[in-house]
């Protein structure tokens, strides 16, 4: 799959991306099972990731 994308749509996903790391995060503190609190370090790990990718593809462009 291939996806077009300009600077305004990478600027939106990590701005979106970013807000969702940080709340992921302040769950991580909250969560009350150890089992609920690994999927959403997984996940926060993924986020990191695609915003570590948006970043690269956004220093490419420019």
């Amino acid at each position: 799959m291939q996806l077009t994308v300009d600077e305004a749509d990478v600027r939106l996903l990590l701005s979106v991306l970013q807000a969702h790391a940080t709340t992921l995060s302040h769950e991580i503190h909250k969560a009350a099972t150890r089992e609920f609190r690994k999927k959403l370090e997984e996940e926060e790990e993924r986020t990191k990731a695609l915003i570590q990718q948006l970043e690269r593809l956004k220093g490419q462009a420019a």
